[in-house]
């Protein structure tokens, strides 16, 4: 099984793309016009740029790209920020994987999932959390089946 959120990242980057474009031309047609308020209203637009761009990076949305089948488990995904460029992937054996937990956090807004694997006999590990914020309640309903299917054997 895929899963993963292509539409949602579009939708997320174009956000950040189209907010200091946004912001350039409503600075350009001030200028240009001379308006005297105008100083008011760039503040006030760069103060809701700054204001969305931290609501977005505190959602931690990532483009996620999940394979799950009962050969492998493949993870790769990267932050949708601006400077969030680091492109990462965990991979696993599906008989390694002993649970996974999703952890709400900020009202239930951020949703990481976090992966515990066997490493050894007895030893246990846990991956680092990986933000699912960015996918539907669909796609993350089809993710939990996935894996519990995996876990369960």
């Amino acid at each position: 099984m895929i899963i993963e959120n292509i539409k949602k990242a579009q939708r997320i980057k174009a956000i950040y793309m189209l907010c200091p474009l946004i912001f350039t031309i409503s600075l350009v047609v001030l200028i240009l016009l001379d308006i005297s308020w105008g100083f008011w209203v760039v503040m006030g637009i760069a103060i809701l740029m700054v204001l969305l761009f931290l609501g977005l990076k505190l959602m931690q949305y990532n483009y996620l790209h999940c394979e799950i089948d009962h050969f492998k488990i493949v993870f790769k995904f990267y932050g949708l920020g601006p400077m969030n460029k680091e492109y990462k992937t965990i991979k696993i054996q599906p008989q390694s994987l002993k649970t996974f937990k999703i952890k709400s956090t900020m009202f239930g807004l951020v949703k990481n999932l976090v992966l515990t694997v066997i490493v050894q006999k007895n030893k246990i590990a846990n991956y680092p959390p990986l933000s699912i914020s960015g996918l539907s309640k669909k796609q993350e309903d089809e993710l939990v089946i996935a894996l519990n299917s995996l876990i369960k054997g």
